[in-house]
């Protein structure tokens, strides 16, 4: 399987966000956006609560994303 080196799309971000709600697991959720589980890892990582609740804000994680850019 290769995977393409690129930025999250704000469509992927809110799939992220709910397929972690429903417990999937990171490789399943890779699979699925067509990303490394690494790549999910790292996304949930940056945009959790200081508690780990993965909250997705489309809008607002999408720009901190492109910010870092």
């Amino acid at each position: 399987m290769h995977f393409e080196i690129e930025a999250l799309t704000q469509n992927q971000r809110h799939t992220i966000s709910k397929l972690y709600q429903e417990s999937f697991t990171l490789t399943q959720i890779g699979r699925i956006i067509g990303c490394h589980k690494s790549t999910v890892s790292r996304e949930i990582a940056r945009n959790s609560t200081t508690n780990g609740v993965y909250t997705h804000k489309a809008v607002s994680v999408h720009d901190k994303a492109m910010a870092r850019r």
